[in-house]
């Protein structure tokens, strides 16, 4: 009998479609009746997952990476299968059972760093609306912030007072342990508490499945100087639900701006992002306090196909976008730069200016490879010594040796680049390709012995050709896989030792209890059992079995002789060899050698027999 937890399962899977929980995250293209996009559980540049709405399944050809809605969500959004089962449920409005939502998980850490950081905004969100809030809210308002942009992205306060968060804690019962967890509190020398993010304006930072995770706070601003104690800007600490390098601020509310426009805007700062979407630029997002990351772009490209940096003028913002160009020439985005005219933030002037002139800075970015190379050739040109001229001249190749090495980069947009390059340093295209080559040649030897590595230990680009007998393994399986009624036709004939010892004997015995548990075999389908392992390798190999099995004309007549073939061959010590003789696609031209036992003798006579069959059967003599 089912469970009271599959059927809400069950419940929540027939109430939402795959392709748009994952299309609100990632870039997906049509392709016949499934969909195509970049896999966000690898370092993926060609599209290597598919979403297939007809299953309601994905899976990755590279990374082996699958399931159903459940799977997908608890791997992108980092969550429980209860907790994956509860925000589904909660986005597309499906009722469940009491008892499931209940929060049966609350003493987990997890689940408790959550509970704790949803109680902190909503206790700074009510602080930000009373009287303790006042010079929080004057200094919003003064910013340009309307209140309903203050509410929509939830800012809050925290009070001067070293406790207060501490009390409001103890007045509603929360454990004080998750809020010194989350980074909310610390503790004195005498182990008392006392709170970390007093009299600051609050962020909430807010994951893609629109969690609290942690929180930013901006010290307000004072013409005491000894009222600024602490940075600027804080930001909590990473925890078990917090990753900075994980983050970008405000991709919750801007991805699918993103994924609609094809472009995203990264800015510096919250009020960057915060002043953005109030004017209408709704695309905008901003790393937490760090230098872009890798996972940054990753994150990105899966997503967008220009990416916009607008970073300061000063040193500092010259040194981050010359970081962040050199990190995104590995990824196949249009990367452009950006900066505002007057030295001013992009909030400033986002609110002064409006929306739509910070569109038309936008349009017109320079693109990196330009914006890069300008800088490098004004200096190559101010710069009196050799020395000077050498560095420029190596920083522009070094450059080249990224493009160079990038397979997604465009032939010609890179030969344009060596040209200008060439023309630059007074080099011919010869001499440029040869300083290129002695640079890149060692990395790119180095990468090309990784990629082999890797593309090596993937299960299915090293997938041999199967053998008769493991082709019925896998035929009886994927058949199962896709119509689960038929088992009941072979349910007694059934045995774990007619499949090979390994994956196939493990997704047999996955297969078999999964149908044995069922209250109705034909209630059962691939997607809830994908769903029900833990297991990528299986759930990879289940969803390629039922893929290769959906196609065969006769699924029963098939199974039958696929069961009856593995029951008449059995497994034995010459399981190799009885291999071999199944193997040949005509049994007439097979042979045995002397001295085989007996049993490979008949087997063979079999075969032969089977074929004579099998060919009167299409002759429609029999």
């Amino acid at each position: 009998m089912a469970s009271s937890s599959t059927n809400a399962f069950e419940l929540v899977r027939q109430n939402v479609r795959i392709e748009d929980v994952i299309g609100e995250q990632l870039r997906l293209k049509p392709s016949g009746r499934e969909f195509v996009g970049l896999c966000p559980f690898h370092d993926d540049h060609n599209p290597s997952m598919r979403v297939v709405p007809a299953k309601q399944i994905f899976y990755c050809f590279v990374c082996t990476a699958g399931g159903d809605v459940f799977k997908f969500v608890q791997r992108f959004h980092k969550m429980t299968a209860g907790e994956s089962l509860r925000y589904l449920a909660e986005k597309y409005h499906v009722t469940l059972p009491q008892k499931l939502t209940s929060n049966p998980q609350a003493r987990e850490a997890r689940e408790n760093l959550l509970l704790a950081s949803a109680w902190a905004a909503r206790q700074f969100r009510a602080w930000l609306a009373g009287e303790s809030g006042a010079a929080a809210r004057n200094y919003l308002h003064q910013r340009g912030l309307t209140a309903t942009t203050i509410d929509t992205f939830g800012l809050g306060y925290c009070p001067d007072n070293w406790t207060a968060l501490a009390q409001a804690a103890g007045r509603d019962r929360i454990n004080l342990e998750h809020l010194f967890d989350a980074g909310l509190l610390k503790k004195r020398n005498d182990g008392s508490p006392f709170d970390v993010f007093r009299d600051r304006v609050i962020f909430p930072i807010i994951d893609s499945g629109d969690r609290v995770i942690a929180f930013g706070g901006r010290i307000l601003p004072s013409e005491k100087q000894e009222d600024q104690t602490g940075p600027k800007y804080l930001n909590s600490p990473e925890s078990v639900i917090f990753n900075k390098r994980d983050m970008l601020y405000g991709l919750n509310r801007a991805r699918s701006a993103i994924i609609q426009s094809g472009e995203a805007i990264l800015v510096e700062g919250y009020m960057d992002v915060i002043g953005a979407h109030q004017a209408g630029i709704t695309n905008v997002v901003a790393a937490l306090g760090t230098a872009f990351t890798e996972h940054h772009a990753m994150m990105l490209q899966r997503i967008a196909r220009r990416l916009v940096l607008v970073f300061d003028t000063d040193e500092a913002g010259r040194r981050a976008a010359d970081r962040a160009i050199q990190l995104l020439l590995a990824y196949p985005l249009d990367v452009a730069v950006m900066h505002v005219p007057g030295a001013k933030d992009p909030c400033d002037y986002c609110l002064e200016h409006g929306g739509e002139a910070f569109r038309q800075l936008v349009a017109g970015a320079t693109d990196a490879l330009q914006y890069k190379w300008g800088q490098l050739m004004q200096e190559f040109q101010a710069s009196p010594g050799r020395a000077q001229k050498s560095n420029a001249v190596q920083a522009m190749m070094r450059l080249l040796v990224t493009v160079a090495t990038n397979p997604q980069m465009d032939a010609v947009r890179r030969s344009l680049l060596e040209k200008d390059v060439a023309y630059l340093v007074g080099m011919s295209l010869d001499e440029l390709h040869a300083a290129i080559n002695d640079l890149s040649s060692k990395d790119v030897s180095s990468a090309a012995s990784t990629d082999t590595t890797s593309q090596g230990g993937s299960p299915l680009k090293s997938r041999r050709i199967a053998s008769a007998s493991e082709k019925a393994q896998q035929w009886i399986l994927g058949i199962l896989l896709t119509e689960p009624a038929l088992y009941a036709d072979v349910m007694d004939d059934w045995a774990l030792e007619l499949f090979a010892p390994g994956a196939l004997q493990s997704a047999a015995a996955a297969l078999v209890e999964y149908l044995d548990g069922a209250a109705q075999l034909r209630a059962c389908n691939l997607s809830e059992f994908v769903s029900l392992q833990q297991d990528a390798e299986l759930i990879q190999l289940a969803i390629i079995l039922q893929r290769e099995a959906e196609n065969i004309p006769d699924m029963r007549q098939c199974l039958l002789e696929s069961m009856a073939y593995l029951k008449r061959e059995g497994r034995s010590d010459n399981q190799q060899a009885i291999d071999a003789i199944s193997a040949e696609s005509d049994p007439n031209t097979a042979k045995v050698e002397k001295g085989v036992p007996q049993s490979l003798v008949d087997l063979l006579e079999r075969r032969r027999e089977d074929h004579r069959k099998s060919q009167l059967r299409r002759q429609g003599k029999v």
